[in-house]
């Protein structure tokens, strides 16, 4: 199971810095013009409804747009990257509208347009603050503790039941980004954090103990076999590096530990086996059931050689 989230940290910027800064954001572009792709190149101009410019990231294909049965225009759309003209704080906002300045004038100009995406971010310029080696200890103090812990809690309340997740069946990684600027020392940012983990199934997982423990059992005596404890036990990946991926096939692993366990043998199919025989042959047929360390047998009348012939007259007791 792999669980991404994200948490939002306040945060004391300590290294200040001179810095000229674009701000980036995202905008959808709506192709009401023709049933062609309209293709914008990297650079191109783009306005916002509050005059600021923008400039496009990529190269951008436009699909046309496309006419439903209601003989309703359904516009062809793309998401674009686009960053600032000027770096400054003035660019970063929620603008609403979006045009292609060079469309101006012509019948593209209100066919081809823009809505926004994602807000306009990061721009800054002048002397802004910055992370510095002791935030970046701080960060990495709370992204191990908090972020993972609350991570650990979220992937424990949607395991489901019957499977088992061991403390160290686990890896976690975070990340922030690289270009982190305020004009205040008190900023928020942003973590993004990956629990993944490997989940077992217990049933499984106790099968295949047991078999390794005990090689010659048949597959009627090891549905007999319970080991209490077993989430007790302590998991380590083989490899001290190891990674994992959804497309992970199989994995190395040891467990150690103390193992409490439980070998009930099945009394009913005890019962059938002893239907009739003699007192005398009773040690042996539970000598051939690894599962009973000792067993006694009494019968009465205490003269009756033999161990009745109804089932309802045979009363077993596991100790």
């Amino acid at each position: 199971m792999i669980y991404a989230d994200q948490k939002l940290k306040n945060i004391t910027l300590t290294e200040p810095k001179e810095v000229s800064i674009k701000a980036k954001g995202t905008i959808t572009l709506y192709n009401e013009f023709g049933t062609n792709p309209q293709k914008l190149l990297a650079g191109t101009f783009i306005s916002d409804n509050e005059g600021k410019s923008y400039k496009t990231e990529e190269v951008i294909n436009i699909p046309g747009y496309k006419v439903d049965s209601d003989n309703k225009i359904i516009p062809g759309e793309v998401e674009a990257n686009i960053s600032a003209f000027l770096p400054g704080e003035v660019y970063n906002g929620s603008p609403t509208d979006f045009v292609v300045a060079s469309f101006k004038g012509s019948a593209k100009y209100n066919k081809i347009y823009g809505k926004l995406k994602s807000p306009f971010i990061g721009g800054v310029s002048g002397i802004a603050y910055t992370i510095g080696d002791s935030d970046i200890t701080n960060i990495d103090k709370m992204a191990r503790t908090t972020f993972k812990n609350d991570l650990i809690k979220k992937v424990g309340a949607s395991i489901y039941p019957g499977y088992i997740l061991y403390p160290n069946a686990m890896t976690f990684s975070y990340k922030i980004k690289d270009d982190i600027y305020s004009k205040t020392p008190e900023t928020k940012i942003i973590v993004d954090g990956v629990l993944s983990v490997v989940l077992l199934k217990e049933k499984a997982l106790m099968d295949n103990i047991i078999k390794v423990s005990l090689p010659k059992i048949s597959s009627e005596e090891l549905r007999e076999i319970k080991i209490n404890n077993i989430n007790n036990l302590s998991f380590n990946f083989t490899n001290k590096e190891q990674l994992i991926s959804k497309e992970m096939s199989s994995i190395s692993f040891y467990l150690s530990g103390d193992m409490d366990v439980e070998w009930s043998p099945d009394v009913e199919i005890l019962k059938t086996k002893l239907l009739g025989v003699g007192k005398i042959e009773v040690p042996n047929i539970f000598k051939q059931d690894p599962g009973i360390s000792s067993a006694s047998v009494k019968v009465f009348p205490p003269w009756q050689k033999n161990i009745p012939s109804d089932l309802s007259k045979i009363n077993i007791i596991l100790k």
